[in-house]
């Protein structure tokens, strides 16, 4: 799966697509026969068919607060906000910007064209910015591919190093000490997640989580409570 993530994080750069790959295939260190395009383009395919019909409903109208989302930012403003369509109106009703203007309120299924075949279609985007944040185009434009971005962003946030995974495991161990053995794996894993997010900035929690580790989260604890006795 490594060579296909390397081939879509070029492919849903808006400022490379296939027209790079077709240019340096020739140094590519996995390259194989001259079918190679059809073999890669045919499993980016089978991945797209898993995001074509999804149904995004009134998820494609986008308020200006929401393009100053990160990914993860949007993913959870999605999971509070309730069903999209209760605020279908509202975002229809200011949907009169350029932005929006060529956007179809479809259900999954209902495509008027494929979105896939439409972004290839396309010249590539000239744009240093967009070279190296490629991201930042696909959130400007999930209006017009509103399937098509879900896949790119998901793609293109896959890390590619282990680095952050590796310290995610070391902070769980650490926060799984023999004092706290019965701690359950839930726990653990929202506890994580808060550190994730408060080291990406996404959420202020009460207590620097950052930096607390082992005995320090007794400590802070106490503080907190104005107590030792916890």
């Amino acid at each position: 799966m490594v060579r296909e993530v390397i081939i879509l994080s070029v492919v849903f750069n808006p400022a490379k697509k296939w027209r790079l790959l077709d240019q340096l295939w020739s140094r590519v260190p996995f390259r194989k026969a001259k079918s190679w395009r059809l073999e890669y383009e045919a499993k980016l395919r089978e991945i797209w068919e898993s995001y074509r019909e999804r149904d995004v409903g009134c998820e494609v109208f986008a308020t200006s607060d929401e393009a100053s989302m990160d990914y993860i930012e949007r993913r959870l403003a999605r999971s509070v906000a309730g069903p999209p369509c209760a605020q279908g109106s509202s975002l229809a009703a200011s949907s009169g910007r350029k932005s929006t203007r060529k956007t179809k309120h479809t259900t999954a299924g209902a495509t008027a064209d494929d979105e896939y075949a439409r972004y290839c279609a396309e010249d590539v985007v000239n744009s240093h910015h967009y070279r190296s944040r490629p991201i930042d185009w696909w959130k400007i434009n999930r209006n017009r591919y509103p399937r098509l971005s879900l896949m790119a962003i998901d793609m293109l946030t896959i890390p590619s190093s282990s680095a952050e995974s590796e310290r995610t495991f070391s902070s769980a161990g650490r926060m799984t000490a023999p004092l706290r053995s019965r701690l359950r794996r839930e726990i653990v894993a929202m506890a994580q997640c808060i550190r994730s997010w408060s080291k990406a900035g996404i959420y202020t929690p009460s207590l620097p989580l950052v930096s607390l580790s082992d005995d320090q989260w007794v400590d802070a604890l106490a503080s907190l409570k104005g107590t030792s006795d916890i």
